[in-house]
Formats: C-alpha cells, structure tokens, sequence
C-alpha cells in the first residue's frame, strides 16, 4: 500500500524526489472531536511524502501542474494532456508555492489560454496590479 500511494503522487516522467512530510499528518490532525470522526469513519489516508505538484489548474484541454522545483526565482510548471502525458516543463511560475497549506495556493492565479493570470499588490502605488506570464 506504501509504494502504490507514493507512485501516485508523482506525475509520470517527474524526475522531481519526493518531499517528506516532517510530522505525520495523522499526529497533527488527533486532536480535535472533528478530525477524530474524519479519520474514523472516512478512513483518510494520510501519506509518507507530499505530492510532487503544489497547485494545478486545468484550461484548454490541458492540465498545468505547479511543483516546488526552484530555478532563477521561478518554480517549475508541468503541462499535461488529460491522459497524463507530459507536454512541457519549465521554470516559468512566479508565485511561491505554499506547501503548508496546499489546497488554497491554486486560489492565488489563474490559466487563461496557457497564460499564468494573477493579482499583486504594489506596495508603493498601493493598489493591486493584474499579472500575465
């Protein structure tokens, strides 16, 4: 069972190693009544390693996964058909990925057309700006 879910947290042709979860997840999350009853009766499986991909967005019939692979100050983006096979890689995502909270780093942008779409706030004008790479 080990083996199975680590093969099936690394998108295939990833050459990225897997990223260890420091604290098991299932110590972090016993304590409280509600995250009792979900590992109970939902039978949550809680991995070894973290997923090799931080975020992804599906536009135009292709999947765009964000990794933590760093280059340059950009992190690496994968673009998948929807069989999984890998079209592209390359170090052009400019947001940080938040591995401590995974499911809402996808939140910060957007894909339209192939284009990475997002908001930053400029500091100095004190406005937020919009973002296309």
């Amino acid at each position: 069972m080990m083996s199975l879910r680590r093969a099936a947290a690394v998108p295939r042709g990833s050459d990225l190693p897997p990223i260890t979860v420091t604290c098991p997840i299932e110590d972090r999350h016993q304590g409280g009544h509600y995250e009792k009853i979900q590992f109970a009766n939902y039978s949550l499986v809680a991995p070894d390693y973290f997923p090799a991909f931080v975020g992804f967005k599906i536009d135009g019939g292709r999947i765009y996964l964000v990794t933590p692979a760093e280059k340059d100050g950009l992190y690496e983006a994968i673009v998948m058909d929807l069989e999984g096979r890998i079209l592209e890689k390359s170090f052009r995502f400019p947001l940080k990925p938040n591995i401590a909270i995974p499911e809402s780093f996808s939140l910060n942008y957007d894909i339209e057309g192939g284009a990475i779409v997002w908001f930053a706030y400029n500091d100095a004008k004190e406005i937020y700006e919009l973002h296309i790479r």
